[in-house]
């Protein structure tokens, strides 16, 4: 017998029987329950010999047993036996979003490969919360993990960021994560932003399309007008960068609006991006230049919408939080930080 260890769980003795006279010793001992760092076993029952026991949910078969605690050695193994215990676990080091490559990451996992705008930041989200973010290389191309997540279903997105700090729309995925297993979503493309230089245009003058997508790719502007709609081709640079300049002549006036979807053969998502709008009219106004809200603005996007939402709401309730989430300066975050966010809110 070795030397015995400290269970990490005490037993509540349910029924101990002993028959002296056959020289036969028979326990059952029903134990509280019990957990390791991955499972909790309950309603245990315990044996000393074999034999068969049974609670009020299973029967359970020994064929040997032992009434304490210990270590019984031989040369070719080890035996460990009594109540059962637990060596000291080292908690694993939190995993950090794009540090690990595919098939290396422990437990569940989820890794997301597509294109984006080249050098640009790309963002995910889990369950609507950033969980996350990543770069594309030059070439357009990123990989973005998430590992140690629990056996569930969960909604990522992810979306991202131009040249001019204008976010793209978001794609959104349902994933089921299975226990020890890395889930791969393969060819997600971030869709295009757009944008115009103009708020509204004389009509016969130029107005600028532009926006960023993936690199050297076919570009298509939807523009539609008061009666329908007309398409626009052009490509994309080697930086993704794309501009297309229309001349108003033969438009009329009224309101318009413009939309980008880029033309990537065999890719998973090709999503339009948002709208652009503009006035064609007797004189040309200019686009204003972007404000960016003083606060408010948790994922510096320059709006403040839903993805800032959320991000409060991961921090709320918690001390000491960052005065980039702490919007009153008190330390916390909490409704007065939510009412603030609601005073500078742009949708």
């Amino acid at each position: 017998m070795g030397q015995p260890k400290t269970p990490i769980i005490v037993f509540k003795i349910a029924l101990v029987s002993i028959i002296i006279g056959t020289g036969v010793f028979g326990l059952i001992a029903q134990a509280v329950d019990f957990q390791s760092p991955s499972f909790i076993l309950r309603d245990p029952v315990i044996t000393t010999e074999g034999g068969r026991s049974i609670s009020a949910s299973f029967e359970y078969y020994s064929s040997t047993g032992q009434p304490t605690i210990g270590e019984s050695t031989s040369g070719s193994f080890i035996h460990r036996a009594g109540f059962l215990y637990f060596e000291e676990v080292a908690p694993l080091p939190p995993i950090t979003l794009g540090s690990l490559g595919p098939g290396t990451i422990p437990g569940a996992a989820a890794v997301f490969l597509g294109k984006a705008y080249p050098q640009s930041t790309v963002i995910l989200l889990k369950d609507g919360q950033i969980a996350g973010t990543g770069h594309a290389d030059g070439a357009g191309n990123f990989s973005l993990d998430i590992g140690g997540l629990s056996v569930g279903d969960y909604l990522f997105s992810l979306y991202g960021r131009d040249y001019t700090g204008k976010t793209s729309r978001l794609i959104s995925f349902s994933v089921s994560v299975v226990f020890d297993t890395t889930t791969t979503i393969r060819d997600v493309v971030i869709p295009p932003t757009i944008s115009v230089d103009k708020r509204q245009v004389a009509q016969g003058e130029i107005i600028d399309l532009f926006g960023q997508s993936v690199p050297r790719v076919a570009i298509t502007i939807v523009v539609k007008t008061p009666t329908g709609q007309f398409p626009l081709e052009t490509i994309s640079d080697q930086q993704g960068r794309y501009r297309y300049s229309l001349d108003t002549s033969s438009l009329d006036f009224g309101n318009y609006s413009a939309v980008a979807e880029a033309s990537l053969e065999g890719s998973f998502s090709n999503i339009a991006s948002a709208a652009a709008f503009f006035i064609v009219g007797k004189e040309t106004i200019l686009e204003e230049p972007v404000v960016c809200p003083p606060k408010g603005d948790l994922n510096t996007d320059c709006f403040v919408n839903l993805v800032d939402f959320s991000i409060l709401i991961y921090w709320f309730g918690t001390p000491n939080v960052s005065a980039r989430v702490d919007l009153n300066g008190d330390g916390k975050a909490d409704l007065v930080d939510f009412s603030i966010m609601a005073y500078y809110w742009t949708g």
